[in-house]
């Protein structure tokens, strides 16, 4: 072969495919997909420059996906029924000979369809082959480089399975649709499901067992993945990704996958699930957050699947790669000894780990008790502004205090009755079900102060039928139900307007207790409520009322005002332990309180959203004229407390205390007017991961490092599901922030470098609301599992580990119909909480902080937004 003949081909191929790199980058695609030959793999006579041109693309894609910008390719055999091997007999005796084997044409589609569907996470999944015959396989299995061909030969196993034609699927569809009941198919589906399993990992079906799990056979995302579009076309049944990986046992999920399965539902059998969507009052049909299904909240919540237990690898693995990029090369070696010790033979990390798996078996969810007592009960820090989070509604035309307040009371005794029924419809996320226990925590509930641990305790709706109003201090009990029928929109105002025409003298306010140090307030209260059985039955009024509506005296005119009133006022207008709190102001603005230990922001939001569609149809609508209104002032009793020296110092020293605590807190309001859900949506990005980038941008600049931060993650998707956080500090997202201020990188080595972060972080997020990825919440619930004489490892006294898990700022975006704006405290005293609101046409951020540097970081927010709007093509 001469030069001219090998660089003819050779040359071909390589610039071809750096110009359609150059011109269509892999990050800003759905997929990148390279069809390449198997020679490059396995070499060939007289084959030298086709060989090389498809080693090359091989190497390349690998090196592309290693820089964020994921491609795949595709080495192909010989085509059966197309080509020169396929006309020539010679040819073609020759190719099997070497090694390779026809590949069908619908293996060729499947392959592709694998391709398309599944982006790389790092090179080695990069490069794909199909056509090589049984014995070279063979031959490659036994080379470490070449173990995932077990992912390539189960897409052909059940490649080979589909070109049977459509009779394969087929007759599991008629079988499926024969079967006289639930359980029979459960019992078939399951031994389907074991046949695939078999395929996919390469084990003999004899060694496989209903009663293991998907994890006990190395079953990974990218495998459950697989399993989950077979399931779809095969079972006739949408699986998400998690319920297949955190299935107690494949008999667990045999049974699930026939619930679902709409073969089953086709029958009409007694035991097939319900399967279409209504229409849930004040929700919009095109909403995008959460698709509703008409499920009770309670009976299906036991089908959930468990979270599972991240590997010690994968945990290890995440935490040391964090640590590198936040530490010195001194300090990382002084942090890695910690964690090979933890995971040597003579440590405790395989122990603890061990303890943690009999936990995950023994209960629903392995973590959430651990991160509800660790993060919020077992705290000794006030509830208010450390812990709770506020929802500041949008303005609308309501045109009184108790106009708006009876509204707001109206709509929640609405939402209230469907979560008592058990008819709320159910939420999904990530097209699964999501657990819809929090719903509970909502209403008739409270958080009791004790000493060391507060505790979280759900009363009996039916004999607490009353809401608690507080108004100048003052505490009232006002009845939502006059011979056994709940109040109306009129009659709820006409008791609220007598509440708000009362001449009320002042009063200390025994509510600023509850803005006090857990201890000190579990203290106080224990006193108080020995004193009489007055004051007990006064706590206990407001402990089991359903919720609190605060109506305050103050008239905010900025945002910054009237998100400071809702979040915490003067203290003494509040009672924080309750879950929901509903605050309206003098002049007519309203919003939301939530207590954390009791629910996460998904819940409060959807009722936030229930609330605000009912006050926008009630806007300019005129309140129903019910007869009798004066006769339901009779619905309202005060809530007394007697006063004493003793409780009146104790109130002073609270405000005092709360008072020096808010003064030192910082709300700073941003909008970004030419960002918004449309311009990001146009160049295929999430909204909610630019916004995320941009932060850590102007972190970088603000600081001069790369800051330990995080965002918050749902795991609702399982049961007893609460919320987690994923980690950003990645070295893509270094690499982002480098590249932005390096005057030697053009624009399009700084949108790589934006793509590639934003698709790492998308990759994290996904791991962690699956499971597999968990660090902070794993590594918090091994140390819980030491026993009280057992020496504490090295690696949870570590002061550097524990500063790469000290989040500096923490930025949570929860999606509304509405223009509200949401806000929380920052996680620790020198970072930031960031509430982040995404509209259609701009970003709306709400900075809280007490570090003094909330405007500073405002300014690095703006300018870190018009560099990547300038990068995205936003901004000219």
């Amino acid at each position: 072969m001469t030069m001219d003949q090998f660089s003819e081909v050779v040359q071909t191929k390589v610039q071809g495919t750096e110009y359609l790199v150059k011109l269509l980058p892999p990050s800003s695609l759905d997929f990148f997909v390279i069809l390449s030959s198997i020679v490059g793999i396995i070499g060939g006579p007289i084959q030298g420059n086709y060989a090389a041109a498809s080693t090359f693309q091989g190497a390349y894609a690998r090196y592309l996906t290693s820089i964020g910008q994921p491609v795949t390719t595709l080495d192909l055999g010989w085509i059966q029924g197309a080509g020169y091997v396929e006309e020539s007999a010679v040819a073609s005796a020759f190719i099997e000979e070497k090694g390779m084997k026809p590949v069908p044409l619908n293996t060729l589609l499947q392959a592709l369809s694998y391709a398309i569907t599944r982006k790389p996470e790092n090179a080695d999944q990069s490069q794909l082959m199909v056509g090589l015959s049984h014995t070279l396989k063979s031959r490659f299995l036994r080379v470490p480089k070449f173990s995932f061909v077990q992912v390539r030969q189960s897409l052909e196993s059940s490649s080979n399975v589909s070109s049977a034609g459509p009779s394969a699927t087929q007759s599991i569809q008629q079988t499926i649709q024969n079967c006289k009941s639930l359980d029979e198919a459960t019992t078939f589906i399951s031994e389907k499901l074991l046949e695939k399993i078999s395929l996919l990992m390469a084990i003999p079906l004899s060694n496989l067992r209903l009663e293991a799990s998907s994890s006990d056979y190395g079953i990974d995302s990218l495998i459950a993945i697989e399993l989950k579009n077979w399931m779809r076309l095969e079972l006739g049944c949408n699986l998400g990704t998690f319920e297949i990986l955190g299935s107690n046992t494949i008999a667990n999920l045999g049974e699930l996958a026939a619930q679902r399965s709409r073969w089953l539902a086709e029958l009409g059998s007694p035991d097939a699930p319900a399967g279409k969507d209504k229409d849930v009052p004040g929700r919009s049909k095109s909403e995008s957050r959460l698709s509703l299904t008409p499920s009770p909240l309670s009976p299906n919540n036991g089908n959930m699947p468990n979270l599972p237990v991240p590997s010690l690898d994968v945990t290890t693995s995440a935490l040391l790669k964090s640590l590198r990029l936040v530490l010195s090369e001194e300090e990382y070696e002084r942090s890695k000894a910690c964690v090979d010790s933890f995971l040597s033979p003579e440590g405790q990390g395989h122990t603890l780990q061990a303890r943690l798996l009999d936990r995950a078996r023994t209960t629903r969810n392995w973590l959430s008790d651990i991160w509800i007592n660790k993060k919020y009960l077992e705290r000794r820090t006030p509830i208010a502004p450390f812990t709770n989070y506020f929802v500041c509604h949008e303005i609308s035309g309501t045109s009184s205090v108790s106009e708006r307040a009876a509204c707001i009371c109206a709509a929640v005794l609405e939402f209230q009755a469907e979560v008592e029924n058990d008819t709320l419809a159910r939420d999904r996320i990530r097209d699964a079900y999501a657990d819809m226990n929090q719903y509970k925590n909502l209403f008739n509930a409270c958080r009791i102060p004790q000493k060391s641990k507060d505790c979280l305790v759900r009363f009996d709706t039916a004999s607490n039928r009353h809401i608690a109003v507080i108004r100048a201090g003052h505490y009232f009990k006002l009845s939502y139900e006059h011979q056994g029928q709940r109040l109306d929109r009129a009659q709820l105002k006409a008791a609220i307007d007598s509440i708000l025409e009362m001449d009320l003298g002042s009063t200390i306010g025994v509510g600023a207790l509850t803005t006090s140090n857990r201890d000190i307030w579990a203290e106080a209260r224990a006193n108080l409520m020995a004193t009489s059985p007055e004051a007990k039955r006064s706590i206990e009024e407001i402990e089991r009322s359903c919720f609190v509506l605060c109506l305050d005296t103050e008239q905010p005119k900025t945002l910054e005002e009237l998100a400071a009133q809702i979040w915490y006022g003067n203290g003494s207008n509040r009672w924080f332990d309750k879950p929901t709190q509903w605050v309206v102001t003098a002049n007519g603005r309203s919003g939301y309180i939530g207590e954390h230990s009791a629910t996460d922001g998904g819940p409060s939001v959807r009722l936030n959203d229930y609330v605000q569609d009912f006050i926008r149809k009630a806007s300019g609508r005129p309140t129903d004229m019910t007869s009798d209104l004066d006769k339901h002032s009779h619905n309202v009793k005060p809530i007394k407390f007697p006063i004493t020296d003793e409780l009146s110092k104790l109130v002073l020293t609270a405000r005092s205390q709360f008072e020096q605590t808010t003064s030192a807190e910082e709300i700073v309001p941003l909008s970004l007017d030419r960002f918004g859900q449309e311009a990001i949506a146009s160049g295929k990005r999430n909204a909610n991961t630019c916004i995320q980038l941009i932060l850590n941008l102007a972190a970088y600049r603000m600081y001069g490092e790369l800051k330990p931060n995080s965002e918050p993650v749902s795991l609702s998707s399982f049961a007893d599901g609460r919320c987690s956080t994923c980690s950003m500090v990645t070295e893509e997202v270094l690499k982002f922030c480098q590249l932005a201020d390096d005057p030697k990188a053009n624009q399009a080595a700084r949108l790589g470098a934006f793509d590639a972060a934003r698709i790492a972080h998308g990759k994290n997020l996904s791991r962690t609301a699956d499971g597999p990825l968990n660090t902070e919440a794993h590594l918090l619930a091994l140390k819980q599992m030491l026993n009280e004489n057992e020496e504490t490892p090295e690696l949870f006294l570590d002061q550097l580990l524990q500063k790469s898990q000290r989040w500096f700022f923490n930025a949570t975006y929860l999606p509304s119909n509405h223009e509200v704006h949401y806000g929380h405290r920052q996680f620790n005293e020198d970072g930031f909480g960031i509430g982040s609101m995404i509209r259609a046409d701009r970003f709306d951020l709400l900075i809280c902080t007490a570090n003094g540097r909330g405007k500073e970081l405002s300014s690095h927010i703006k300018r870190a937004a018009d560099d990547v709007g300038i990068m995205l093509g936003i901004i000219s």
